[in-house]
């Protein structure tokens, strides 16, 4: 009710810090970039695969799109319970780090597929790296923010994806008439956010670490 700002209670917004926005900003970056990766895919797969296959299999192309759709998903899904698991072995610092980096590589790979099972593999494999940044990624909202507005920064935190979705239909929309080729240069494109998503996943752990200072380094599940 309104009447709740009467007795004291000031906005959710404005129980949050700088260095709690500045996290948001960063993990709806990280979605930004996964929904532009997976739209690209939903995007290009058809074009895509009247480069890779045979003529004679273009009747089929609805069951090969399918099929590494399918592929890709299963990898996600793959990915977030193996995500889990290297984040206890190796940090989720580390763990983040290699991920994001791992599928924005295998991204610009996919570009240099030469049939349709190569670039099936890379899908997967793309998936499984995705997946696995899912399950460490969603904890920076889950840890940084108050419980309070932690729905509400869920909620930002998952916008990100359809933004990065719109992003690249109007990247498509502006290459796609440029030859054969352009799907391989949207995945050149993906591919290129390998730096800006390596200093993504550093921003949040300088938070991170910066807000833990006050307690014990036992608690700074960042490192």
């Amino acid at each position: 009710m309104s009447e709740v700002g009467t007795f004291g209670s000031s906005p959710w917004y404005r129980s949050l810090n700088g260095a709690q926005w500045k996290a948001l900003v960063a993990s709806n970056l990280g979605w930004t970039f996964d929904g532009f990766e997976v739209f690209a895919l939903i995007l290009t797969v058809g074009v895509a695969l009247h480069q890779l296959l045979d003529p004679s299999q273009y009747p089929f192309i609805p069951a090969y799109a399918g099929a590494i759709i399918a592929i890709t998903v299963f990898g996600w899904g793959l990915g977030g319970l193996l995500g889990g698991v290297l984040a206890d072995y190796l940090g989720r610092k580390r763990s983040m780090t290699l991920t994001i980096l791992a599928y924005s590589l295998l991204t610009g790979v996919s570009a240099l597929s030469w049939d349709w099972v190569s670039f099936a593999v890379f899908r997967f494999l793309v998936g499984l790296a995705i997946g696995s940044e899912w399950a460490t990624g969603a904890s920076i909202m889950a840890e940084l923010w108050p419980a309070n507005a932690r729905g509400k920064g869920g909620a930002f935190l998952q916008s990100g994806y359809p933004i990065g979705s719109i992003l690249a239909s109007g990247v498509w929309l502006a290459i796609g008439t440029s030859g054969p080729d352009a799907w391989r240069y949207m995945y050149l494109i993906c591919g290129g956010r390998v730096r800006r998503s390596k200093e993504k996943t550093q921003r949040w752990c300088a938070l991170r670490w910066s807000m833990c200072l006050p307690n014990p380094p036992s608690a700074c599940v960042c490192f």
